[in-house]
Formats: structure tokens, sequence, C-alpha cells
């Protein structure tokens, strides 16, 4: 397989003369004979004469045209023929035209520097010189979801340097010295104009010409005069696009049973309701819900390749990385690309983006003729099972076990074998795993598949914020799916207007105007919140939101309405009825939030739900917990293989932020509830009974949900202001005596018990319901501890760094900020663990010591804006001069330390990085550290000067012959 790879110049050949004699004939004509005076069997069966295929194309410069049609044709003759092989020769002939630019340009340069190019004999008898060898073992870079092929560009003339030089040293063998000098920008020129020729009659190419962000080079190759692009400019609906791509090159129909069983299952997806039929009148005999073909959006996307120092699960981080439209492109190019089957594409998204939709109609747009789908929820698979294994589990439950894996594989060898495992967090919840490494093993599942011939695909869906905890790749390309724009959410509210259009004209239902939309765009930005909102605005009697409802309140109304529509379920209950019935429903609900978030999971099962109903809410002790979710409309249930103990009914929010509320809510009113308890008495504030609230905050920090916190912020700001000062007195007397308190004996034990954990827990979640209790102020930490100054601070960051799990303690860290010994939250984390804990420290020695140890061991160097540049200069400056720091340039907050009586010590450092490093350093960079030794020194040592003008001497006239009264 290694001889056939596309991507090398000599795999390129083999694949596109393979069983085709005639084809090789017609090129070894416009090779002047060549490929067969070294053997036919030279490029199709035999070992490699890789310096003899190079005249295939040096010899053809003068009929460039003929060579070019002759690769059109071949490409064009397997339009028809298996997938697979359409994929190798189409990935084939980018590299043959790759090649041809280089050779081309490089016989004419030649030419123009009268060097001879009649090298025939010399060529047949290099078989093994290095250039030969780089025809058959450099892989030539080709455009992929990565990088489109404006993009791709760079690569390919980065490809001509490293020719160069195999280049030369073939010539210097024969006698012939060659420098290159510029000629790869004529390579170049040759490139593009090779590309566009094929443009217009290669389907993938043109794919390749519209992905990217240099529209400007896209541009050019719509000079033709035809809109070769027609098909790709094309509305795109439900990713119909990517069907109509494959279809169209894709071989007269021979699906096989197996193959078309699996078809079915995936294609019928498209007719399907984007809600259940069988769940649909939940919401009313009123509503009409639209089609998953005439609904689905396809969402904007950002894409990154993990690299060393990539943050997949920080929003931040990915905020750097450009929105791209039209996804369907991307996927189009990456299922095109050779890495498609050596590494999986993750698919990232927060919760509601999307994720399942787009792999189901993903599923089913990719046509049965070309590609063989098998759709994984990885929920209903065992995390403990391997890749194939639970390939075969999601066949059983599709098929009703009708089709196995390897007959499948077996039956569909013409075809390109795409596997979807969606839901890698939903796996990582099975906490009786290890999953660590579960990415890796997707690829070792490729190799292998690969190995025995049947190269598979792989797509993996993932939450954003768990991507961390896994390993991913090196080189795995990532997507992360974006929130709908203003543009998609209108899309959406036109499909489904018109669904509804007869119960909108007769009134029964109400139009979710755009307007209101927008004034949401925190949640219709995301799909499936933009789903809820529309069935709720639909009944008209329910009031339309505004632009100053927070979020919260809109989850409250949320919730309440369709615990409203549950309660009415039953005959024709009273309004004090439905009242009650609503109240403790919300109360089940959100102690099944509460069990999720301390038990750190996205579900919880009925055994679970069950015995924290018993332990919190006794008026549901013979309540079974699968009578609280069952139905109820915004949670999923589920049935996992748990081993031993049997099959368990698992519940989850569809959306996880509902779950979030809900813990918000809870936690808020059981504080109120302590805080007026302890002020309902004559004289004064009495001692807080928080048995209840310890039980429930003491197993998870609730920095672990961030859109908790926003929620609590949300809700604390709408609290009188008299109220928010009683709750606060109240969390700096828990606070205070938090470490003396006795807990008291109850039943919630969601984690085993752990006295320590409980203690750290419960104290850092009193910190941050303080700090959510005044949003957007920054509070000074005599406000929450008697005695700052005495180390009670200190100790109780020490508490949470010995207490919490890895998880919490994480969270926590990189939430709180303490500037100037105040406290509030940061947005994201902004550095490791150990430096944010650094940070929340009142020690300036202890701050430095961190800085200096990270700087030097972990090359981590961190500052912000309200931190000591002096400090951030101190510890950037000895790394350098021990070679830890990356040499990026001269950092802003270096060159920004004043000078002054503190700068003594940065001063002699600069010198001493001078004399240590100059030689290393670019000339620019040691200018830059010349001017700030000068500004700082006031008796520089002439030495570290004279080092860096030696090391650079056209920084001699930078330096005053006599700096500040220095001879030398």
């Amino acid at each position: 397989m290694a001889r056939e790879n596309p991507l090398t110049y000599e795999g390129a050949l083999r694949v596109l003369g393979k069983h085709d004699d005639k084809w090789i004939n017609r090129l070894d004509k416009v090779s002047g004979g060549l490929i067969l005076a070294a053997g036919a069997a030279a490029v199709t069966f035999a070992p490699a004469a890789a310096a003899a295929v190079l005249v295939v194309v040096w010899g053809s410069v003068d009929q460039k045209n003929e060579f070019i049609r002759l690769l059109r044709d071949r490409v064009n003759s397997m339009k028809r023929v298996p997938a697979p092989q359409r994929h190798a020769a189409v990935l084939a002939a980018h590299s043959t035209l790759v090649a041809a630019a280089y050779f081309d340009a490089l016989r004419e340069f030649l030419a123009r520097q009268r060097v001879p190019t009649d090298l025939a004999e010399t060529v047949r008898t290099a078989h093994e010189s290095a250039l030969g060898r780089a025809l058959a073992e450099q892989e030539i870079p080709a455009p992929s979801i990565e990088r489109g092929f404006a993009e791709n560009v760079e690569h390919v003339v980065a490809w001509f340097d490293g020719m160069n030089w195999s280049t030369a040293d073939f010539l210097r063998v024969s006698g012939i010295w060659w420098t290159p000098g510029r000629f790869k920008i004529d390579a170049e020129e040759r490139y593009v104009g090779y590309f566009r020729e094929l443009v217009a009659e290669v389907p993938e190419f043109r794919v390749w010409a519209e992905l990217g962000e240099h529209a400007a080079t896209r541009e050019q190759l719509r000079v033709l005069g035809d809109d070769v692009l027609g098909l790709l400019d094309s509305h795109d609906a439900a990713l119909a696009r990517m069907e109509t791509f494959f279809s169209g090159i894709a071989p007269e129909a021979t699906t096989t049973d197996l193959r078309d069983t699996v078809r079915r299952v995936n294609r019928a997806v498209l007719d399907e309701p984007i809600i259940a039929r069988q769940s649909a009148e939940q919401y009313g005999r009123h509503l009409v819900f639209p089609r998953v073909e005439d609904i689905f959006v396809s969402p904007r996307y950002r894409f990154a390749v993990k690299r060393s120092g990539t943050s997949l699960a920080d929003d931040k981080w990915w905020q750097e990385r450009p929105v791209q439209e039209h996804l369907d492109l991307g996927l189009l190019a990456h299922f095109t690309s050779a890495a498609a089957t050596r590494t999986p594409l993750l698919v990232l998204g927060h919760p509601g983006a999307g994720k399942s939709l787009l792999t189901k109609v993903l599923s089913a747009r990719l046509p049965a003729e070309t590609h063989t789908v098998v759709r994984v929820p990885l929920r209903y698979v065992s995390g403990d099972a391997p890749v194939h294994q639970q390939i075969q589990k999601a066949l059983d439950d599709a098929t009703n076990r009708r089709t196995e894996w390897a007959d499948l594989v077996d039956q569909s060898k013409d075809t390109i074998r795409v596997v979807v495992l969606d839901g890698l967090d939903e796996l990582l919840q099975q906490t009786h795993t290890r999953l660590y490494g579960y990415l890796q093993a997707v690829v070792d599942f490729q190799r292998t598949e690969a190995v025995q011939g049947h190269p598979v695909v792989v797509v993996v869906t993932s939450r954003t914020v768990v991507s961390d905890r896994v390993e991913v790749p090196g080189g795995t390309p990532v997507v992360k799916l974006e929130n709908f724009d203003d543009t998609q959410i209108a899309q959406w509210l036109r499909v489904w207007h018109r669904a509804n259009a007869a119960g909108i004209e007769g009134g029964s239902t109400q139009e979710f105007a755009l307007d209101s939309a927008l004034h949401q765009r925190d949640l219709t930005a995301q799909p499936l919140l933009l789903l809820m909102l529309a069935i709720y605005f639909a009944d008209p009697d329910n009031p339309l939101v505004n632009e100053h409802m927070s979020s919260a309140s809109v989850y409250q109304r949320l919730l309440e309405y369709f615990a409203i529509r549950e309660a009415q379920k039953s005959g024709t209950p009273t309004p004090d009825e439905v009242d009650a019935a609503v109240h403790k429903h919300l109360r089940r609900l959100s102690t099944a939030a509460l069990g999720m978030f301390n038990r750190g999971r996205q579900d919880i099962t009925a055994r679970e739900l069950a015995a924290d109903l018993a332990a919190l809410d006794k008026d549901d002790i013979h309540d079974p917990g699968d009578r609280v979710l069952g139905e109820f409309f915004f949670v999923h249930s589920s049935e996992r293989d748990m081993g031993a103990d049997g099959e368990d009914r698992h519940y989850e929010f569809l959306h996880a932020t509902f779950g979030e509320y809900l813990v918000a809510i809870r936690v808020l009113d059981e504080l109120v509830d302590v805080t007026r308890a302890a002020f309902s008495g004559r004289y004064g504030m009495s001692s807080p009974a928080d048995d209840l609230l310890s039980a429930l905050l003491s197993h998870e920090s609730l920095a672990t949900r961030r859109p908790t916190l926003r929620f609590l912020e949300d809700l604390c700001g709408e609290m009188p202001a008299e109220e928010a000062h009683r709750v606060a007195k109240v969390l700096v007397t828990l606070l205070t005596e938090v470490r003396s308190r006795r807990r008291a004996e109850t039943r919630y034990e969601p984690k085993p018990v752990d006295h320590v954990r409980h203690l750290a827990t419960y104290s850092a979640n009193l910190v941050l319901l303080h700090v959510a209790l005044f949003p957007g102020q920054s509070l000074p930490l005599a406000d929450f501890l008697a005695h700052p100054e005495g180390g009670t601070w200190e100790s109780l960051c020490s508490l949470w760094w010995a207490g919490l799990d890895h998880v919490s303690a994480t969270a926590t860290f990189s939430i709180l900020e303490l500037v100037d010994c105040k406290l509030t939250f940061m947005d994201t984390a902004q550095f490791s663990t150990t430096i944010n804990r650094a940070r929340l420290s009142v020690k300036r020695e202890q701050v430095l010591a961190t800085r200096f140890g990270q700087a030097l061991v972990y090359d981590e160097q961190w500052f912000q804006p309200h931190e000591d540049a002096l400090d951030f200069a101190l510890s950037w400056t000895m790394a350098m001069i021990l070679g830890a720091g990356r040499i990026w340039g001269l950092p802003q907050a270096v060159g920004d330390v004043p000078p002054g009586r503190h700068t003594e010590a940065f001063a002699r450092l600069l010198g001493v990085l001078l004399k240590a490093r100059s030689g290393g350093l670019l000339a620019e960079l040691t200018g830059r550290i010349v001017d700030l030794y000068l500004k700082h020194s006031p008796v520089p040592d002439p030495s570290a000067i004279a080092a860096a003008v030696a090391a650079h001497p056209e920084l001699a006239d930078r330096v005053p012959p006599s700096p500040r009264g220095v001879s030398g």
C-alpha cells in the first residue's frame, strides 16, 4: 500500500497508471518514451525506479497541454469507479500537478542558465538518488478541511523548497552545480495555472478552490467564463450539496442488502419531524413540527488542528480562530483528503449547538453508492468496549441485529466507510471507565482497518468544555460549531412559521417574531433553545419576552410553562392544585439537577434519583425516580448496560443549562430561607441553621458549572438590596465558623463520604455565592473573613487545594481573581491551576516563587495589566538567560517597565542576558534589549554592550561611544 500513496509523486503515477496500459503508453509518448525505456513495470508493479519517473514530467514540458489533457482524461475516466479508487485518483492528480509545476519551472530555469537538460541517461541510472527517494517518499501537501487550495499554496511552495535540496544534490552528482535562486515563484505560478485548468472539470478541485479564507485567490478561479462553482454556490438545505456532489461522481447503484439496510436507517431521519411524533402531542395539538430536512440549518464553524499549545476547551482561545461559512464544503474537503482515514475529525460544540442533529443529517446525506455510514450514539454503548464493539452495538440497535459490522465492511469495499461517534462527553459520564485515551484508540482502530484494506473515516462529537478531559492526538482536525447568527435565526423561523401558517392565520398559534427572538440571542442562537422558545411562544396565552429580561427570567418562564402543562394532564385540576403541582414538580426537577451536579455528571439514574428524593424531599419518599422525570419535555431518558447491576434508566436534560438553572434557583432559595430564618427573631441575627444548605453544597464546586454562577448572578441582581446584604452577612458568618460548626447527619450522600472534601467544597461554595451575590463588583477580602492579614484567607485557599478534587480545584482557582485584596470572577481561566492559585495568594513572595518556577521549568510566562510589570520582567529575563524562554520578541510589559530605584536587579539581569545569549538572538531583539539595558542601568557594563555588537555588528550605530560616561 505504501507504494501507492497518492501523496507522493511516484505513488500518484502508480495510482493513475494502474490497470490502464493504454494511458501509460500515451503518457510515455508525451514524455519522449522515457517511462517504457525504464520499463513499464517501473511505474505500475515492480519496485520503484523513482528517478526514471522524474523524466515523465521533465520531458513533457514542451507538451504540457497534452500532459494536462491526459491527466484530466484519466481522472474523468474514473468518475464512475468505486469511491475509494476515485478518492485516490483525485489526490494522485493533484500530486502529479504539483510535481509537474516544479519540474516544468526547473527545466526552463536551467535552460535560461544554459545548463544541459538532456539528462535521460543519467536519470535512468540514478534510482537510488536523493531526488528519486524524495519523489518516492516525500508527501506532497494536498488541500483539506484544514486549508483550501489558496491556503495550501504556501505548503506547496514549502515542498518546492524541500525538493530544491534533493535536486541540487542530484545535479551535483551529475557534475552540474545548480543554485535554485528565485525560480520557485515561477513554479508557484505554474501550479496555480495548472490547478485552474482542472477546476472546471474535477469536482473535488472545485471544492478545494472554494474552501478557505483567501477569497481573492478563489476569485481568480472564476475568470474561466462559466460559473464552474455553480454547484457550490447553490443554496444548501440540510447538507444537500454533499449528497448532490457525491451522487454526481457515484458509480451505478450496486448496493447490497446490508448496505441498503443501513442506508434506509440513516435516510429516514430526514423525513421525521424535528420533535419525534410520539412526543409531539405533549406540546399541543395545534403545533406542526417541520421535517428535519426542511428546518436543519447548517451551522457556521471555527477550525483548528490540535498542536502543542491549543486550548480546545477555552472559548477565548477559539475566538482567535476565524468564523467560517459552508460547513458542508469543509466536510467535503475532509472526506476527500488523505488525512480522513488516518485521524478522526473532532466536532465540538456547546450543549444545544446541534451536534447530534448534524451527525444524523450527515449520515443521511452521504449516498450509499459512495459511502457506508454507521452512526454510533455513544450514550448507548459501554465505555469499556473497544471501538469495533461499540459500532456493532449501534448496528444491533439500529437494525434489530440485522447487520454485522464485519459483513458490512466486506460488502462495502467499493465505498468509503464512515463511522460517526456521537457524544464523547456522554461516554465520559460513565465514571467507572477511564477514557482519557479514547481518541487514540479511535486512531488505532483506523490504522488497523487501513492495514486490513478497509480504511475508515471517523467523525467524533463532544461538548467543548470536556475536550480537555481526553487526550486529543496531535494533528487531529477539530471543528467547533458556532451559534446561529441573525440570518440563520431568521432562516429557521421562516421554516417554523411556514409549517405553522394555518395555525397562525387561525389564531391557535402565536407567531414568534424575529425581533423577539433577536432580543434573546443568548438563547435563540442555540438551535435547541430556539426550538424550546418557539414552542413556548406558540401558545397565544404566553407573553413575549423583551430585551430587558435576564436569561434566568426566561428560563423561569419556560420551566413554569411546561410544568403547568404537565400538571394539567391529569383531568381538570383547580388553580391551587395546579400551583401545588407545579411547585412540587419543579422541586423534583431541581433535586434531579442537584443529583447530576453533585455527582459531576450530566445524567442521573432512577435509583440515584429515588435515593435523593428520599433524603431531600420526604413527600416524595414513595415515588420512584422514574415517575419524576419520565415524560417531562426537556428530559431525555435512556437505558444503558451497567454491568452486574443490570439495566437502569438514566435521565439527562436535553440542554445542560436547564439543569444548571435549576441548581442555581434551588441553592438560592435555600440560602434565602436560611437567611430569613436567621433574621426572624426580635434581637437581630441568630446562628444560621445551614444543615440542608451544607448538604447541598459540600460535594461539588459551583465553579465547575459556570452557567450556574451566571444564573446566580442574574437572580441575585434582581434581589432587593436589603435582603442581599442580609444574605451576605449570613454567608460571612457561615464561612467564619465553617471549621468549627458540627456537620449534621444527613442521608443525602451523592458521593462517598470525605470530610476534608466536604469542608473544602462547602467553604469554596460560600465564597462563590458571596461573589455572585453582588454581580460586577469587586469585594474586599475583609468582607469575607475577619482577619485576612492573619493568614485566614491563605489557609482557606490551602484547604481548597488539599480537599477539592482536580476538576473542582481547577475550576475554583480559575474563576476567582484577586486584585488589590478584592475578589471578583474571571471570565475564563487564563493560566494553569498552579498559577491561578498563586495569584489568589495575598503574599507577594508566593506569587514571585510561582512566577519564576513556571517560567524556568515550564516556560509559562504570565501577566495581567493589573500586576507588577517588574515582576514579570524579572522572570522573563531570567528564563531567557537560562535558555528556557521562547524567543518570540520582547513582551510589551517588559519594555514598559519604568526606570527607578527598584530596577537595579532587572538591569543587572539584562546585562547578563546580553553577554550570555546575544549570539543566539535576532539582531532586532538584541537591539531592543540593549536599549532597555541602557535605559535602566546607571553604569552599563561595557562587556555586555560589546557582546551584543560582536554578535550583531549592525548594532554599533545604536550604541553611544561612551554610554552615560562610560569609556570603553
